[in-house]
């Protein structure tokens, strides 16, 4: 949720894609106990609840997504805020799509054309047991040609959501060329390994670009399309992967989302939400803290920010959020840092605001090594990093009794 506030305050109109299979576990031919089952859908009706509170556009369905039949994902999906895309997942008798097929979504006076397809090769035993007699996979080439034509019509883009196998899609891309992007979300069923190395996150078939992330959720794909199209691959597109662990710290309503408390709906998903009384910062935290706060007054911590002006990248929004206090939760534009300069107490510590009210009910936590690896990261940083040997550079004199 911080990342696309972060992009939402850059004033740069994006759209949310997932590429489905996010509900549920690794698909079993073993229908689960039923106790497994309960704990199953709790766990994604939290999912649910945070991709509605996200604001997606769009979201396609994976093998795994039927994992307890078609019925049982219907009806936790008719609680969705957002278009579930899938053509060729029908009803057996009808026809009919389980589903929406596809959707057109304008963005500043551009359509885009959104359809999704489901792996339909999957395990006899586990396709028996999730499709029954009662639903069936249409086949994804003849489904693809068909909706790609219809989108091609009316749309300026074309996205696909594909749930095939690599060699598959890379069919599809030979027999479509009126696919202008192709989402290859990883599929268990298929030969995909369950992280995509580096280099391998977006593949080029001619001009049209096919993009794989990896199975563990611990990065979201960008990709930057740069109007108008220019017909050259490198101007028209930056394509890259963005780590969401550890360094984009928690957000509040996420947190919640996730503890399975109710939160109140988002109205607007797609506008940013700031929340500039979240954080204490480093002076209230001083006021009983004073020998802690003089001590962070003499770390590099507390001139991070004051680096980035040195290098002028003080207004790189790549920069800011490992140089200033919850970037992209309490400001979004670097340039309205304010307050929230330095790296303070709170990105190391965590956040709770009712702890200057009542310490000892709301407590802080004790720092760990994680805390630190989000932003001292050797992807990042291109250079290894020992916590062990900065870790007294950092540590604050210790709370007298």
């Amino acid at each position: 949720m911080t990342f696309f506030q972060q992009q939402r305050g850059r004033g740069v109109p994006f759209l949310v894609i997932d590429g489905g299979a996010a509900f549920f576990g690794s698909p079993t031919k073993k229908a689960p106990s039923i106790s497994k089952e309960r704990q199953s859908l709790n766990v994604a009706r939290n999912i649910l609840n945070a991709y509605n509170y996200l604001g997606y556009h769009a979201v396609g369905i994976g093998p795994s997504d039927l994992q307890f039949g078609v019925d049982k994902l219907k009806s936790l999906l008719s609680r969705a805020e957002f278009p579930v895309v899938c053509a060729n997942l029908v009803e057996k008798t009808s026809k009919k799509p389980v589903f929406t097929p596809s959707v057109v979504v304008t963005l500043e006076g551009m359509k885009f054309g959104i359809y999704g397809v489901c792996l339909d090769t999957l395990n006899p035993n586990y396709k028996k047991r999730v499709l029954g007699g009662k639903y069936d996979l249409l086949d994804p080439y003849e489904t693809t040609r068909d909706i790609v034509a219809r989108l091609r019509k009316s749309c300026d883009m074309v996205i696909g959501i594909s749930h095939l196998n690599i060699a598959d899609n890379e069919k599809i891309l030979g027999q479509n060329p009126g696919i202008d992007i192709l989402l290859d979300p990883y599929s268990r069923s298929g030969n995909k390994p369950v992280w995509v190395t580096e280099g391998e996150y977006v593949a080029w078939h001619g001009k049209t670009p096919m993009i794989r992330i990896d199975g563990q959720g611990s990065r979201v794909g960008i990709c930057e399309i740069y109007l108008p199209r220019t017909g050259n691959v490198e101007e028209d597109y930056a394509i890259y992967d963005y780590p969401l662990e550890p360094q984009i710290m928690d957000h509040p309503v996420m947190k919640d989302i996730a503890r399975g408390r109710l939160v109140p709906p988002n109205k607007t998903p797609h506008k940013t939400t700031l929340f500039e009384d979240l954080f204490l910062g480093a002076g209230t935290c001083g006021a009983c803290h004073e020998k802690q706060l003089a001590f962070w007054e003499t770390t590099k911590h507390s001139k991070a920010y004051a680096s980035l002006t040195k290098t002028g990248d003080h207004l790189n929004s790549e920069c800011v959020e490992c140089h200033t206090l919850g970037y992209g939760l309490s400001f979004v534009e670097p340039a309205k840092v304010g307050e929230f300069k330095e790296v303070q107490c709170e990105n190391c510590h965590g956040v709770d605001a009712k702890h200057a009210e009542d310490p000892a009910r709301y407590r802080l936590g004790q720092v760990n090594e994680t805390s630190c690896w989000g932003c001292h990261n050797p992807q990042i940083l291109k250079k290894p990093f020992y916590p062990a040997k900065v870790k007294d550079k950092v540590s604050c004199p210790r709370m007298e009794k």
